[in-house]
């Protein structure tokens, strides 16, 4: 059946061709198991999936050298999109942004 879940890429936007994705598992309950598909994946096999509208931190020049300190505290789902702002803020060597 088709299953429906929303994640968010933890890839720097920069990188082509691949992206990175923190998914966690858990036991199937009715209408999910999202991540337990992803994650139960075998080497040659595939699944479909379809990409949500672009989203304004995605390679988005507001986004470097913005603020001058940010602290980022996330739990659960809300940690994915932090790992991505930290990585395009932590990559940038002209970026002085201090990250807590």
């Amino acid at each position: 059946g088709l299953l429906k879940k929303s994640y968010s890429p933890i890839s720097h936007p920069a990188t082509e061709r691949t992206f990175d994705l923190l998914v966690k598992a858990y036991t199937p309950v009715p209408g999910g198991g999202v991540g337990d598909a992803i994650c139960n994946l075998r080497v040659g096999q595939s699944l479909v999936g379809k990409l949500k509208a672009e989203r304004l931190v995605h390679g988005s020049p507001l986004i470097g050298k913005r603020w001058n300190r940010i602290g980022l505290v996330a739990g659960g789902t809300g940690i994915a999109p932090l790992i991505q702002l930290a990585r395009i803020i932590l990559d940038d060597p002209t970026d002085d942004t201090k990250v807590y």
